[in-house]
């Protein structure tokens, strides 16, 4: 809970796993533990919560977005990502929104650009922050290119953010590919009937990924052009400048070089090269790195080096 006092007296205890001290959880199979403050920044939307680890002193926030089915505490990275950031005066800010976890489904970008404006403004006006970095993991980093399309349009400076780390921006589309089966494309085709229908909001019968998911919001994900359809390897330059043109602040993208959901790394990486000359037009930062790791660089030694890179781009905002 917030306390009724100012926001600036309160900080964040040592990030630790609450069985044996293991930052990172693994050991005891439990989930990694840490501390801050949970407050709900707007009451107009009950969804959305803040969680804040930071210390007195911190006027720079780094907002992490998770990806498709996950949400807080997603990876027991996070509490070794936090102490890593405060050391530059970062907070680390993770949310809960309306497509968190298994909701994921049920939601869209353009709402999750909506709720994150809230968490934003809340950082801003309520704690402060001079600067405002988000970090987007995996669908997180549709989020971002779709949070910078919100906010460019409204030009509230409250609103806006400083930088973006994109972490593994991968194609959902070529994703959803590897889920071969019956029951994928059986629910694919079930989608193009009810948007035919005019039911773009109805709810699909049976579940992808544990998840109930609309129409709407499946086909978002496994279509060209569909919303969600922002780093496929097929895009062309032209497709790639226009989906990506929010992009107008430093941006460091970050990929795990054994990505188990990428069907053809060298394609990506090529792609890549193509995104990078694109996003250079208009962000007056950007960087592609590749970094050993799969999809969620679960690995300790993985995390460390992403973690140690996403500092490196970090240190800017902090000077």
């Amino acid at each position: 809970m917030e306390s009724k006092g100012s926001t600036a007296s309160l900080k964040a205890m040592p990030s630790i796993d609450a069985a044996n001290g293991n930052t990172n959880g693994e050991i005891s199979g439990r989930g990694p533990c840490m501390r801050g403050v949970l407050a709900q920044p707007c009451r107009g939307h009950p969804n959305v919560l803040l969680f804040a680890s930071y210390a007195d002193g911190n006027e720079c926030a780094l907002l992490f977005v998770s990806g498709l089915t996950e949400g807080m505490m997603s990876h027991g990275w996070l509490p070794s990502l936090a102490q890593a950031v405060d050391r530059l005066g970062f907070a680390t800010i993770q949310v809960n929104l309306s497509s968190s976890f298994g909701s994921c489904g049920m939601s869209t970008l353009q709402q999750d650009a909506r709720e994150l404006e809230v968490v934003v403004r809340y950082l801003r006006k309520e704690m402060r922050m001079k600067k405002v970095v988000m970090a987007g993991h995996s669908t997180g980093a549709q989020d971002i290119v779709s949070y910078l399309r919100h906010v460019n349009a409204s030009q509230d400076p409250q609103s806006k953010i400083d930088g973006a780390i994109l972490l593994s921006a991968i194609s959902d589309r070529e994703a959803f590919s590897l889920l071969s089966g019956a029951t994928t494309k059986h629910l694919v085709e079930e989608a193009m009937r009810l948007v035919e229908k005019g039911e773009p909001d109805g709810v699909l019968p049976e579940r992808v990924m544990g998840c109930h998911f609309t129409a709407k919001r499946l086909l978002s994900l496994t279509q060209r052009l569909g919303d969600d359809d922002m780093f496929s390897t097929d895009l062309t330059e032209e497709e790639l400048s226009q989906i990506l043109a929010p992009l107008d602040v430093p941006c460091l993208f970050i990929y795990g070089e054994q990505d188990e959901y990428v069907p053809d790394m060298k394609k990506l990486e090529q792609f890549t090269e193509t995104m990078l000359s694109v996003v250079k037009k208009r962000a007056p930062r950007a960087e592609i790195v590749f970094l050993p790791g799969n999809h969620g660089f679960a690995a300790e030694c993985d995390s460390t080096a992403m973690i140690a890179t996403a500092c490196t781009f970090l240190e800017s905002f902090a000077a």
